[in-house]
């Protein structure tokens, strides 16, 4: 964060030349979030201008930051990218992949100073949707 969209652009120009030199299995970059960012650091930019300059054949294009399964699903419809990583909703439905397929409703509460740290709290307590 904290790049101009110039400095944003050259830079993952330069990592993805890299990456793609090494064969790394897959690349994930994640799009501009607002509630990430609440000071403005970072450039609102295109991310998906750099799926072109990516080695297909060996590396594939993961996307993140906020999307919700209408927004994933247009996006991996539009071969826009290759995966869709969802962090936040993962965390706080335990059951995501089941809730996607049956089309049940999303726990959005998410309770923030619970994410990646501290003890078990937010991690083993969110319920099923069957519960």
């Amino acid at each position: 964060m904290g790049m101009s969209p110039k400095d944003t652009n050259e830079t993952y120009a330069y990592l993805i030349k890299e990456v793609n030199a090494r064969q790394i299995a897959y690349i994930q970059i994640t799009r501009y979030w607002a509630l990430g960012d609440p000071v403005k650091r970072g450039a609102d930019v295109d991310i998906f201008q750099w799926r072109d300059l990516i080695d297909s054949k060996h590396t594939k294009f993961f996307v993140n930051a906020d999307y919700d399964y209408e927004q994933g699903a247009k996006v991996l419809e539009a071969n826009l990218a290759d995966a869709i990583v969802f962090g936040r909703l993962y965390i706080s439905n335990p059951d995501l992949a089941e809730r996607l397929i049956n089309n049940q409703k999303l726990n959005t509460n998410f309770d923030f100073k619970t994410f990646y740290g501290g003890n078990e709290q937010g991690y083993t307590d969110y319920p099923t949707y069957k519960q």
